[in-house]
C-alpha cells in the first residue's frame, strides 16, 4: 500500500463523514465545546493563581524565620 492509496482512503472516509453530519450534531458539538474550553481555562488560571499564592506564603514564612534567626543572632540552621 502506497502513501497515495492511504491518502485516497482517508479522503474517502472524510468525505463520507462530512456527508453524515447534520446541523444538530454540529450545533451540539459546538455547545459542548464551549463549557469544555471554559473549564480548561478556569483550571489553568486557578492553578497559576494557587501557585502564586503558595509561593508568596512560602516566601513570607522564610522571611519571618530569617528575621527571627537574625534577631536571635544565629547564622544558620
Amino acid at each position: 500500500m502506497t502513501i497515495l492509496e492511504v491518502a485516497g482512503r482517508a479522503s474517502e472516509r472524510i468525505e463520507s463523514r462530512a456527508k453524515d453530519l447534520t446541523f444538530r450534531k454540529v450545533a451540539l458539538t459546538l455547545i459542548a465545546i464551549i463549557p469544555l474550553i471554559i473549564g480548561f481555562a478556569v483550571y489553568f488560571v486557578w492553578r497559576a493563581v494557587w501557585t502564586a499564592i503558595t509561593w508568596i506564603f512560602a516566601a513570607g514564612v522564610e522571611g519571618f524565620e530569617l528575621a527571627k534567626d537574625v534577631q536571635s543572632g544565629r547564622k544558620g540552621r
